[in-house]
């Protein structure tokens, strides 16, 4: 906006405007002004005064240039699409439609119409909806500080309890310290003062000798010495039946095995949940308005669909290349001691750099001691990184994801046949991260740096885990739970029940649940299959989905319903199948372990009897399959 009176400019003179007519849209002085309020015709319009309006807002107040052309303002609005434009524009790209208005025409009370009413409303809405979700998250923000401080006290606390309890070790080792000082000094000062007492009667008789030799007859010392032969043969036999002198070495020996075993003072657990409030039944008004964008990412996918099917007619056959055993080794820490490993369960991923990453569940045998006395377990859920090529595997490194406190199992705890943790895996795409599920609990781990970035629990036991470029899908007891790479729990919608999932190309769910189901995002079913003895399912980079079945693999077409066997494998491989994944269409990996023997391993408590009972596991070996394509 100029800072001229524009009546004046008219008349092509120049003079400074201090009024503004928002109906005329027309800068005044302070003659113009006179006249303006003169005349009938504009006596009643709503002026205002340039003092009370900023440089920034009386920009706001002329209608605004064509952005195409800067020239011209913006006067028409074309309402066959919904769209203000200029003079030069209606020309140009309106030349054709047939409903067209000036702005003036169509801005008559405008002020007062149904439109300004309700974006007036829609705004105020926006704004108390953003305004409730600011103060939850201000509120979720003071909660996580307090909690911050609550859980500092906490440590605090526990770190007072370490050293209180360090301090009665301290106050127990110098008790007995001080005992054996007391001990040994009481027997040295005891024998010192027989030895003295016995120094002493020889010094007197010493010195009767003396004083007889001196003062006395011959036949006076005759008789004593005779006597004092006597005393000095006993009193010789008293010293050599003294035991020589021994010195006294007290010294301390550090428990340092049992200082290193303690690993931590306690473990910190996050756990989300959503925060029901009314702005969640605003938002499926909000969702209505996003139809059109939903239409043509429907599209889009159909496009993607398309392209998955022509890779699909073109994958070759498969063919073994190598079959590489797991070492249980690998699953507990260098410097561990143990008697004995149990590998239990594992559960294998890929990465985009061709690093298989396996998480394993193993069971330690921690100290065997001597019969009837009971043995110490731990059970351990370690990550660990190999790198592979055509001659095997090559170990790289591993981090422990959770660890239980040692369990010494006696009849108050549950047998350590119970002991099986269910765990799963997935590689976050284009990124060094990793998920590992294990029980109730999920962790973010950075495979470079082999670090836990977060840790979470979930409600319920988790039956399946996958995971895209933003987002972390887990199905838990009929629920799909979506959650954010920070841990934030976004959306919980139904599900079926399943032994694993793998999101497709085209952002499907291939489910294995008895029966292959392919589920769009929403749950909803798209179609099924049952192939014979369906084991599990998996997808690569191409959009090809696989099915791991009784006899080999089938690789499916989700648009024409048809599959195609492209590996075979005998039954005994079938029955030990635990899981499988693809690398970019280029290897197809199984993982199957083989029962071997029923094992010894260590002895517990078991009901009520005191009488220690022998446990024993079944011995498995875990090899992983690698399958290539036929160049």
């Amino acid at each position: 906006m100029e800072s001229i009176c524009n009546p004046c400019e008219r008349r092509n003179i120049v003079s400074q405007l201090t009024h503004w007519c928002s109906d005329c849209e027309d800068g005044l002085c302070g003659k113009c002004l006179k006249d303006h309020k003169a005349m009938k015709l504009t006596q009643h319009h709503h002026v205002t005064e340039m003092t009370e309006i900023s440089v920034e807002k009386s920009k706001l107040l002329s209608i605004p240039q064509c952005n195409k052309h800067p020239d011209c303002r913006e006067d028409f609005v074309c309402l066959d699409h919904d769209l203000i434009c200029c003079h030069t524009c209606l020309q140009s790209d309106h030349k054709d439609c047939k409903n067209v208005s000036n702005v003036n025409v169509l801005s008559k009370g405008v002020s007062k119409s149904e439109l300004f009413l309700s974006t007036k409303r829609t705004m105020h809405k926006v704004r108390e909806f953003l305004k409730e979700i600011i103060e939850e998250r201000q509120s979720v923000k003071e909660d996580v500080t307090k909690q911050q401080q609550r859980i500092r006290m906490e440590i605090a606390n526990t770190k007072s309890k370490f050293m209180e309890h360090i301090n009665n070790l301290e106050k127990t080792l110098l008790k007995e310290l001080s005992n054996i000082e007391k001990e040994y000094t009481s027997f040295i000062e005891e024998e010192m003062g027989q030895l003295l007492q016995t120094d002493k009667e020889i010094e007197e008789e010493s010195n009767t000798m003396q004083f007889i030799a001196d003062n006395g007859s011959g036949s006076r010392l005759f008789t004593f010495l005779k006597k004092q032969k006597r005393k000095q043969d006993d009193i010789q036999k008293m010293l050599a039946d003294v035991p020589p002198t021994s010195t006294v070495k007290i010294s301390l020996e550090e428990a340092g095995h049992e200082i290193t075993e303690s690993k931590a003072i306690g473990f910190l657990s996050v756990h989300y949940e959503i925060i029901e409030s009314e702005r969640y039944v605003k938002r499926s008004t909000i969702k209505k308005d996003l139809n059109n964008t939903t239409q043509a990412v429907s599209v889009q996918r159909n496009q993607v669909t398309t392209t998955s099917t022509e890779c699909l007619r073109q994958f070759p056959i498969l063919e073994e290349t190598l079959q590489i055993q797991l070492d249980p080794k690998d699953f507990v820490d260098r410097d561990e001691k143990y008697a004995q490993l149990n590998l239990r369960n594992v559960c294998l991923a890929v990465q985009d750099d061709n690093c298989i990453l396996v998480v394993g569940h193993v069971t330690i045998l921690q100290e065997h001691t001597r019969e009837y006395m009971i043995s110490k377990y731990k059970n351990n859920c370690r990550l660990v990184k190999y790198m592979y090529n055509d001659k095997g595997l090559t170990f790289i490194n591993g981090c422990t994801i959770c660890c239980d406190q040692y369990n010494q199992y006696n009849q108050y705890n549950e047998d350590v046949h119970g002991c099986h943790m269910n765990i799963a895996l997935s590689c976050i795409p284009k990124s060094t991260q990793v998920v590992a599920l294990y029980g109730r609990g999920f962790a973010l781990v950075d495979t470079e740096s082999m670090e836990r970035q977060w840790c979470l629990e979930i409600d319920n036991e988790f039956q399946a885990i996958d995971t895209d470029e933003n987002f972390i899908y887990i199905a838990d007891n009929g629920m799909l739970c979506k959650y954010n790479r920070n841990g934030f729990l976004i959306r919980r919608i139904k599900f079926i029940h399943c032994s694993w999932f793998t999101l497709t190309l085209n952002g499907n769910f291939a489910c294995h649940a008895d029966s292959f189901r392919l589920l769009r995002r929403d749950g909803s079913e798209i179609f099924s299959y049952h192939p014979a003895g369906l084991k599990t399912v998996t997808a690569d980079k191409t959009g090809n989905i696989y099915l791991a079945t009784g006899d080999g693999i089938q690789v499916l077409d989700p648009l024409k319903m048809e599959t195609k066997n492209v590996y075979r494998y005998d039954k005994e491989v079938a029955d030990g199948l635990m899981g499988a994944v693809c690398n970019r269409g280029k290897t197809f990996m199984l993982l199957r372990r083989e029962r071997i023997d029923w094992k010894e391993f260590g002895q517990i408590y078991k009901g009520t009897s005191y009488i220690p009972k022998r446990v024993a596991f079944w011995d498995f070996i875990t090899h992983i399959f690698l399958i290539k394509s036929e160049k």
